[in-house]
């Protein structure tokens, strides 16, 4: 249900090209995980697992628990993620795509715009959260966590995103492009200067 979101927000073109980048960068990308998904989700697991050890017993309640997500920091996990976007998305060699035929201009500008957006929203929300906990157990604690989990989830994609169109991923995703152009620009080099 979450890969459809995507499809609101990106053309079936636009995701194709960023699975067959990702497709081709395994190990860059496992690289780009531990320090945008992994670590942060183990601080917070970690406030988690702490948090009955720090409480004297009568002040553990599942409210206080759930408080503990929905305190600001989810909102403020998905900002973070989204504050690198803008290094890799404007840097890049035009003239490289346009031989790849991967003109990923207009993309490069969507996703700037749909990641401001969302900034701007989850300090909206990050600022309620923070001034509005303590939560008690009511619809609005349920509309929070489908909107953080909504939030996390493009926040973390719109971030994958701008990290696969770097150019040393696009090069890498169209290799076999590059490979035959190179060979064809050298036969075309030995039989101009064969003669």
């Amino acid at each position: 249900m979450l890969n459809k979101i995507l499809s609101i927000f990106f053309k079936k073109t636009e995701l194709e090209l960023f699975k067959k980048i990702e497709l081709n960068n395994v190990e860059d990308l496992e690289a780009w995980k531990y320090p945008n998904i992994l670590a942060p989700l183990f601080v917070v697991g970690i406030s988690l697992i702490c948090y009955p050890f720090l409480k004297e017993e009568s002040q553990r309640t599942f409210i206080g628990f759930t408080n503990l997500l929905f305190n600001g920091s989810l909102a403020l996990f998905s900002i973070n993620r989204l504050g690198s976007v803008n290094l890799n998305l404007f840097r890049y060699n035009r003239t490289n795509e346009e031989k790849l035929d991967t003109n990923t201009k207009n993309t490069r500008i969507k996703l700037n715009y749909l990641c401001s957006g969302l900034v701007i929203l989850l300090t909206i929300f990050y600022v309620i959260q923070v001034n509005k906990s303590p939560f008690e157990f009511s619809l609005w604690l349920l509309l929070q966590s489908t909107l953080s989990t909504l939030a996390i989830y493009l926040a973390i994609n719109f971030s994958k995103f701008s990290y696969l169109l770097q150019d040393k991923l696009l090069d890498n995703a169209f290799a076999d492009k590059i490979r035959e152009d190179v060979k064809e620009n050298k036969i075309h080099l030995q039989e101009k200067y064969s003669n």
